[in-house]
């Protein structure tokens, strides 16, 4: 007599092989996510989930474990492996608890990750550039990958009140998602205020620490009154002490110290 089919069994056996496959592809996915490889294997990954939620919460893990442990990754390739895979899911797949779909399914996937990341970065004294990179990523309007206004300004709130912002390279990681999200919250005026608040916020943070700090909280305010325009920052990817430098430019033609009250922060 044959044996009786265990299905749950199956599906465990079904199940460690999905898992053995996301790893490998995901874990040997080039920054070049545009070579037609890479697009193949995520469609891959995409046609193997089989309607399976579970399926699609690991693909999730797994992206985010190679963003927070690969920095060039993170910063080249993980937005664009969202973006493919959101293109590839089923439209259909859907988990009874939730009111959404397919693409949006992932979405949520990848903000409740990014939400429980962030957290967990904000208990250590060094932060992670490749995900500090990948939230600066996110600060764009109408992809499946954007971010909202309320995260952007809870990750500022976060990053500047917290007590290891000076520790490591944390502050130049601030700044650099500055320069990501100033733009994004500057291109909807009802944010306008909001970061001008978070600016202001930053100042007094800034005050008791070394001048560099202040210099280039000063550079970035400046930048921002350039409309987040200027060749010699290289659209962001500038360093702390780069910033400082800028600053400290304007500072010598000028003649002055920097801003004291509101004014000094609105867009011109």
């Amino acid at each position: 007599m044959a044996p009786a089919f265990d299905k749950d069994k199956a599906n465990e056996i079904f199940f460690r092989a999905f898992k053995d496959c996301v790893n490998s592809i995901i874990r040997n996915l080039s920054c070049d996510i545009t070579k037609r490889e890479a697009t193949q294997a995520i469609q891959t990954i995409a046609q193997q989930l089989n309607g399976d939620y579970n399926r699609l919460i690991y693909v999730n893990e797994v992206v985010q474990a190679r963003i927070w442990q690969d920095e060039a990754w993170a910063a080249g390739a993980a937005l664009d492996v969202y973006e493919l895979l959101a293109r590839n899911i089923d439209p259909n797949l859907s988990v009874p608890e939730l009111p959404m779909r397919g693409p949006y399914l992932m979405r949520n996937e990848l903000m409740k990750s990014c939400q429980t990341q962030f957290q967990r970065m904000m208990t250590e004294m060094h932060w992670s550039r490749g995900f500090v990179t990948f939230l600066s990523q996110g600060c764009t309007i109408g992809n499946i990958t954007s971010t909202t206004p309320g995260i952007v300004l809870q990750i500022l709130d976060s990053m500047t009140a917290s007590d290891s912002l000076t520790a490591s390279n944390n502050f130049d990681l601030l700044i650099h998602f500055l320069t990501r999200a100033g733009p994004y919250l500057d291109s909807q005026p009802e944010l306008q205020e909001h970061l001008t608040a978070r600016l202001l916020q930053l100042q007094h943070h800034t005050q008791p620490l070394q001048i560099s700090h202040r210099l280039t909280v000063y550079g970035l305010v400046r930048l921002r009154e350039r409309g987040w325009r200027m060749e010699a920052l290289d659209e962001g990817s500038r360093s702390e002490r780069q910033a400082a430098e800028a600053a400290q430019s304007w500072l010598g033609s000028m003649g002055t110290l920097p801003f004291n009250s509101p004014e000094d922060f609105s867009r011109r």
